[in-house]
């Protein structure tokens, strides 16, 4: 018996545009109405999920920033963080000095980008909307050493693993994927180590004293491999990273980007 679902965001339950379909919120309160809790599992930062999960209703436990920062919506108190510290921020900073990377740093809610960075903006605004410009995110420690959950790095393909090749040597988890319509340009996802969003799942889990094998997930991207791997039952949207796909349990015809498929997912696994 599945006992939770656990839902990406972006290109999952929002469809490109950022809203959810009327089919996916109408099967989401459907399947509440039984007792089957359904939680928000994201790369996006707490300030970008709260008015979706408040709009749907969602008032349980969340996992954001890719599982470094789990959160009670009902309270908006902290389950669980695990952030990337001093002076470990520093080091990963120095790392990337090459002027040809944009760098963002998210640290809380809030997201900091640099002239160098602005083409970064519409990529990562969905995430939260307190974005902050700084003369310069590898020099400037505007956010408390805490704080900082994510450094993403994007630039010219070679650039990206110039860099990966000097934080390979740090102790932090990365994540390096290729642009979506930009062959020659790479990405690069920085957490501390052990942050994923299938350790979120787990700490979820815990906190509903279930097993993660009581839980599906359906997902979309890179960053849902680890989810996937925690889950009882996957679901990929249609159109999903192929490396998704390839371990998931199912594939559903609702594509990504376009909703629908979250409806599709419960009505296969609870028939509501």
């Amino acid at each position: 018996m599945s006992l939770l679902l656990a839902l990406d965001l972006d290109g999952t339950l929002l469809r490109r545009d950022g809203t959810v379909h009327p089919d996916d919120a109408s099967a989401i309160r459907r399947l509440r109405a039984t007792g089957v809790p359904v939680a928000i599992v994201t790369g996006r930062l707490y300030a970008g999920v709260r008015p979706i999960v408040e709009a749907l209703d969602l008032d349980g436990v969340h996992i954001c920033a890719n599982g470094a920062h789990v959160i009670d919506a009902a309270t908006h108190a902290t389950i669980a963080t695990n952030n990337l510290k001093e002076p470990l921020v520093s080091s990963i900073l120095a790392a990337l000095q090459d002027r040809e990377l944009a760098i963002c740093v998210m640290a809380g809610d809030e997201l900091f980008l640099d002239e160098v960075s602005r083409p970064l903006d519409a990529f990562v605004r969905t995430w939260t909307p307190e974005v902050l410009y700084v003369d310069d995110v590898r020099t400037l420690p505007h956010w408390s050493d805490e704080q900082v959950g994510i450094v993403v790095v994007v630039g010219p393909s070679d650039a990206v693993r110039r860099a990966e090749a000097i934080v390979d040597t740090l102790p932090v988890d990365a994540m390096a994927f290729d642009l979506r319509g930009e062959p020659s340009q790479r990405g690069l996802l920085l957490h501390a180590l052990g942050v994923s969003k299938g350790a979120g799942l787990r700490t979820l889990a815990a906190h509903h004293g279930i097993a993660t094998y009581d839980i599906v997930a359906v997902g979309d991207w890179l960053n849902d491999l680890s989810l996937f791997r925690e889950a009882g039952r996957s679901f990929a949207m249609g159109g999903a990273a192929p490396e998704l796909v390839a371990i998931a349990t199912d594939t559903l015809t609702a594509h990504t980007g376009h909703g629908g498929g979250v409806a599709e997912a419960i009505a296969l696994v609870w028939g509501v």
